[in-house]
């Protein structure tokens, strides 16, 4: 019985779909477990008379609210306390076996949904809402949201049959459907309830604007009175669905019949001819029945026939029909059999349709220059099947360096087209070209592909550092001119300038013609101007950069000299090189000079090291003109570069000279390029290596090498030993082997005892990875000459996208 355990009713829905009201669900909020057989969801279709449960594969979980969705009668979304599930095809929930429910949608909290709400057709968003227990309101879009309505009227309204023997099928009578609307009508489903059947043209197809299609329906009477019943067909329509009423009366059972009373060959290619399909014709006297005659209209064919001329008391036989469609469209035809009792007949229809076609267009795709480990934008090519029969066995490849970004499915509907998108991946600098690859049930096709790999855009500057005359403090000088060139075999974007350092304040970069594109082969400049802040050496970097990606930042080194009226020191700036740690170098001699007409006094002269004074000449006084001399020494006391200043106060004023010193290799070993940029690759997969060269520009050699690099990284092959002489190379190739999907950075890292730092170049790739989960019902019935269509739902993960084979 219906809620045998006495559970409350939390939910009780009239389905809007079914005009005469009959169709009515019930969610029960009780806790089903393994002991107590609990139904939490039932339906009735005769207005609550009987009762189906649809647990089906439900949860243990109690519901709480069901809605139906506005477009389809057919899909239903059930509130429980575990979430929200749906079903395409809510009869097959009644098989407890089945696998008929799933979880719709992500997101929602871990509370229990105790409402649902489906938009109408007409509301401007087609979403269903979900109330949670203390969580809020959700929302999601509805299977059928984004589905394009249009109008139709049915022709007629009601059906009145005449009075019908029980048990035998009537002649059909025709309803038709016609497209007011200005998009095309797609028929759902179509659903004769009571005594009445249907065949159609209706379902499966697409009636365009202004177009028809045609409903056989027949009268069976099962007793004796008069019957009732409805014609439910569902579509893009307001409301979701058109109706007929059907009515007729009947009379005791006939002796002869023949069953089914109709017979729909669906959809045949024409020019083939389609499996047979079987008519029973039954003889219920106890004597037996002479056969006059068994005829079928074209273009039908009676096939085979158990009948003969007689049929014996209380037995049937069986009688055979194909379908041989010669033109496109509907046909229609009667199966006429002649005996004792009287003339029977079954309607017969089916829809020829053209065979399919596979028309591409355009026949060739050309991709603009694109940068080597970029993509380019998608290009498409449509393949179109102007006859009436699917295409079908579509399948897709490409090759070179191409590859496809959106994809038609298996199989492409009559009078439709699909899309399918291309993009270009070059690897390599230069002309490429590849295949795309279209094969079908028809034939096997090809689009020629080509595009060009370019080189990325790279940064070179003339001259490549910058070194002003002596300047008096505070007067700016002279401009200096950079000239900034684009060598690379793209463009690049917003060249953009960068003063820091130390003495940053001293430069500033001044006018610029780079403007908001620097084309490949181009140039522009920029003026640098020196205006010194103190007395003594100043300098700083100038780091030229781009916006466009991969394109390395370059560097220009700025140096000068600032003189005042007072103490000053020549030369400015002084750099040492010394090849062992712990080694004094040379002295180097710095002249201190008082430019003024006063005495300096309070002279005091300061290094920080590794830097230290040697020889020194100067006094606590300097007089005006007079000169002194100081020698400084760099003892080095790691690998490495160390900076410093030596610095001259006086009561006039105060001048530095600015120092740097270079021990062992420091950090001037190179990696070329600095940044590898990978395809993007999948999960598991590894790409091709690319190459990576180490440059030892001295001034020793390097030993006890060694080279790592960063997980999702593998070092494919080196010709690196542990040792690396002065001015020699070794190479590296690394590859991309992602672990898991998304963005990944690291880096090819060389150390040596004899390096000031590590040596690193950066590594960079998307991971590609996707999940594939099965959208409703994972089984289907289908019957001999139709399709069924599964929806496989694909979610790349990490926010990668890519092609793969499934």
């Amino acid at each position: 019985g219906m809620n045998s355990f006495g559970m409350d009713i939390s939910s009780l829905t009239i389905d809007p779909h079914d005009v005469n009201g009959n169709t009515v669900y019930v969610t029960v909020e009780g806790a089903p477990e393994q002991t107590a057989n609990v139904r939490v969801v039932y339906r009735s279709t005769d207005g609550g008379a009987d009762w189906q449960t649809l647990e089906s594969n439900l949860p243990l979980s109690p519901a709480n609210s069901l809605a139906i969705d506005p477009l389809d009668a057919n899909t239903i979304y059930l509130a429980t306390d575990a979430g929200v599930f749906s079903t395409r095809q809510i009869s097959n929930c009644a098989n407890m076996r089945g696998n008929c429910w799933s979880a719709y949608g992500t997101g929602l909290p871990g509370a229990p949904v105790i409402q649902l709400s489906a938009a109408s057709t007409t509301a401007s968003l087609n979403v269903l809402a979900a109330a949670t227990y203390g969580r809020g309101v959700w929302q999601i879009p509805l299977w059928t949201a984004g589905t394009q309505l249009t109008n139709a009227d049915v022709s007629p309204t009601s059906l009145t049959f005449p009075t019908q023997a029980s048990g035998v099928a009537s002649a059909a009578e025709t309803v038709t459907v016609t497209n007011t609307g200005g998009i095309a009508l797609a028929v759902t489903a179509i659903v004769a309830n009571g005594d009445f059947s249907e065949t159609d043209n209706c379902l499966g197809s697409s009636v365009g604007s202004g177009g028809t299609c045609t409903i056989q329906v027949a009268f069976t009477p099962t007793q004796a009175g008069s019957r009732t019943g409805q014609l439910a067909i569902n579509a893009n329509v307001p409301g979701g669905q058109l109706s007929v009423s059907l009515d007729g009366t009947g009379t005791g059972p006939a002796a002869v019949t023949l069953s089914p009373a109709t017979v729909s060959f669906g959809q045949v290619a024409v020019g083939t001819t389609s499996s047979s399909l079987q008519v029973t014709l039954q003889n219920a006297e106890s004597e037996a029945v002479p056969v006059t005659s068994v005829t079928v209209s074209a273009p039908f064919v009676l096939t085979g026939n158990a009948c003969g001329s007689s049929l014996a008391a209380n037995s049937d036989c069986q009688l055979l029909m194909e379908f041989a469609p010669t033109v496109a469209g509907s046909a229609t035809g009667t199966l006429t059999v002649v005996d004792a009792a009287g003339t029977q007949t079954v309607e017969i229809s089916g829809n020829g349709a053209a065979p399919p076609t596979d028309t591409l267009s355009p026949a060739s795709l050309t991709f603009p220059g694109t940068i080597v480990g970029q993509t380019s934008a998608p290009q498409t090519v449509s393949l179109t099947n102007s006859g009436g029969m699917p295409l079908t066995s579509i399948a897709l490849g490409t090759s070179g360096a191409f590859q496809l970004s959106s994809n038609c499915t298996t199989q492409l509907a009559g009078s439709s087209s699909c899309s399918i998108g291309v993009v270009f991946d070059p690897t390599v600098v230069g002309m490429q070209t590849g295949v795309l690859t279209i094969s079908d049930l028809v034939r096997t096709q090809t689009v020629a592909l080509s595009g060009t790999g370019l080189l990325p855009p790279q940064i070179s500057v003339d001259p490549s550092s910058l070194n002003f005359a002596a300047q008096q403090v505070g007067v700016a000088s002279s401009p200096s001119v950079l000239t900034i060139s684009n060598t690379g075999g793209a463009p690049m974007a917003n060249v953009g300038f960068q003063i820091t350092g130390q003495s940053a304040a001293s430069f500033g970069a001044g006018d610029t013609t780079c403007g908001a594109l620097l084309n490949n082969g181009s140039g522009c400049t920029v003026r640098v101007i020196f205006t010194p802040t103190t007395a003594g050496g100043a300098a700083a970097t100038l780091t030229i950069s781009s916006s466009t990606l991969g394109v390395k930042a370059v560097q220009v080194p700025l140096s000068g000299g600032g003189q005042a009226t007072g103490i000053n020191v020549s030369p400015p700036q002084m750099s040492f090189t010394v090849a062992t740690i712990g080694q004094p170098s040379a002295a180097q001699t710095v002249t201190v000079t008082n430019t003024s007409t006063l005495i300096a006094n309070g002279l005091s002269l300061a290094v920080n090291a590794p830097f230290s004074l040697g020889q020194n000449t100067c006094g606590s006084t300097l007089a005006a003109g007079a000169g002194c001399s100081v020698g400084l020494i760099y003892t080095p006391t790691a690998n490495g570069v160390s900076a410093g200043a030596f610095t001259v106060a006086s009561s006039l004023n105060t001048a530095t000279v600015l120092l740097s010193g270079i021990a062992g290799a420091a950090v001037s070993a190179q990696l070329q390029p600095a940044l590898l940029t990978f395809p993007t690759t999948g999960v598991g997969s590894t790409s091709g290596a690319q190459t990576v060269t180490f440059t030892n520009p001295g001034p020793i050699a390097l030993e006890n090498l060694a080279l790592n690099v960063s997980s999702g990284f593998q070092l494919a092959s080196t010709t690196c030993t542990t040792s690396l002489a002065i001015g020699a190379s070794c190479t590296a190739g690394v590859a991309f082997a992602p672990g898991s999907a998304g963005e990944q950075i690291g880096n090819l890292t060389i150390t040596s005892s004899g390096m000031a730092a590590p040596a690193q170049a950066g590594l960079s790739g998307m991971g590609f990875d996707f999940t594939a989960t099965l959208s409703g019902s994972s089984n289907q019935t289908v019957s001999s000459g139709q399709t069924a269509s599964f929806t496989l739902v694909l979610a790349t993960i990490g926010g990668s996208s890519g092609t793969f084979t499934f």
